[in-house]
């Protein structure tokens, strides 16, 4: 397979891969109450996030699974790197996801958590003035710096994930004449 195939292929999937989490999170934010920004069935919410999680593994597992049959052996690493591919091309998505959500989708609920911390602080003695206005100095570009956060953690996690799965998903022969002569060497 043609290595800008596999590009696509896996820009592909890794937008395919990326919808359970911008489900999840529209589904989860529909859910939560704008007056208070908080969810209103927490139950639910960790039965949507636990659909997500494992939905998520498991398609990338059928992903390369998929991918992996398009040839006779696929090694781990060559197995790994695809994995690893698609969980990228998916974190820049999710994480671009996450910035939109949080200026011009989810805007009322950020605000009102934004303004709970504040309150929060204010009334807390433990916070200096100093403390209070570095937390408002970074709730200036909050959605940025999810947005970073995100792509960070997304891309580890699927790193992770790419790294199990793709023991499941390769293919050898050990039959096949290249071991074969690397047996003998």
């Amino acid at each position: 397979m043609e290595s800008q195939n596999k590009w696509q292929l896996a820009a592909i999937d890794g937008l395919i891969l990326s919808s359970i989490t911008i489900i999840a999170t529209l589904i989860s934010g529909i859910l939560t109450d704008a007056k208070t920004g908080m969810s209103t069935n927490f139950i639910l919410g960790i039965v949507i996030w636990l659909a997500k999680f494992g939905g998520s593994i498991y398609l990338l597992y059928w992903l390369m699974k998929k991918y992996s049959s398009y040839y006779d052996t696929i090694s781990y690493g060559k197995s790994f790197v695809y994995g690893f591919i698609v969980c990228m091309f998916s974190s820049i998505v999710c994480a671009c996801f996450a910035y939109v959500s949080l200026e011009f989708i989810f805007t009322e609920q950020t605000r009102i958590g934004i303004e709970q911390t504040r309150q929060m602080m204010e009334s807390s003695p433990a916070y200096t003035e100093q403390t209070k206005a570095m937390v408002m100095k970074i709730f200036n570009n909050y959605s940025t710096y999810v947005m970073f956060g995100q792509l960070i953690y997304l891309t580890i996690f699927g790193a992770i994930v790419s790294s199990i799965v793709s023991n499941y998903t390769k293919k050898t022969n050990p039959f096949t004449e290249s071991q074969f002569n690397q047996e003998q060497e």
